[in-house]
């Protein structure tokens, strides 16, 4: 049995995947995406220049 990985952050903005309301984006076919969150990638398409504003918040500046 083949293990799936699993992000603990967006790999696009960095928001921690378990932040996010939709718990990742999804594929053009409607399939979980589990590499980018809900607000970067959503039906096979980047919407992060967009979405940025609103997910920045999640991510803690070091």
């Amino acid at each position: 049995m083949e293990k799936i990985k699993t992000n603990k952050f967006c790999q696009s903005c960095g928001m921690p995947i378990k932040s996010d309301p939709q718990n990742g984006g999804t594929h053009a076919d409607g399939s979980k995406n589990i590499i980018y969150c809900s607000y970067c990638y959503q039906k096979g398409v980047f919407y992060l220049k967009e979405r940025l504003k609103k997910c920045k918040h999640f991510v803690k500046i070091k």
